[in-house]
């Protein structure tokens, strides 16, 4: 669970929170930095593993599945529908709800305020912040949709050259 999915998913929101001091009882500079990275991480493994163990026992198949062609406006709603709903495990037809997905966000954020200051202990601060996380989500899900066809179209070497 360290690897590079997991510093990409983790070093954002260090810095992220770091420069705007969050939680400001943690402070600046180096012990700071490393309290906030200690409390992404302990977020992202926590909600990967209630991730992993919701989506088995419910049959999801956690995975994004580009649709790849379309209308732009097709494929942004493709992009949302597939964040909270999610393909069957076993393959049968139809899609269910990521019961996975979206209880490890929220538990993450959920079991995080137990080690978080107390200021973040608030049913306000877990709904605010476990939305946060699912649209960090579907903004994941928008980058797997949209960025082979940015790279295409804007990194692409030109073969006449």
């Amino acid at each position: 669970m360290l690897g590079p999915q997991a510093v990409l998913e983790v070093l954002p929101g260090t810095l992220f929170d770091e420069s705007r001091n969050f939680p400001e009882a943690w402070g600046r500079g180096s012990t700071g930095i490393v309290k906030r990275f200690g409390n992404q991480y302990g977020q992202f493994v926590t909600g990967e593993f209630i991730e992993f163990g919701v989506s088995s026992a419910h049959n999801e198949d956690p995975r994004y599945f580009r649709l790849g062609n379309g209308a732009v406006w097709r494929r942004t709603g493709h992009v949302f529908r597939n964040t909270f709903l999610a393909h069957h495990a076993d393959g049968s037809p139809g899609m269910t709800l990521a019961a996975g997905r979206i209880l490890g966000v929220y538990g993450a954020w959920g079991l995080a305020t137990r080690w978080n200051p107390p200021a973040q202990h608030t049913a306000g601060q877990f709904l605010l912040y476990g939305t946060v996380g699912m649209l960090t989500k579907t903004g994941g899900n928008a980058m797997r949709e949209f960025w082979p066809d940015i790279k295409r179209r804007f990194f692409h070497k030109n073969s006449h050259d």
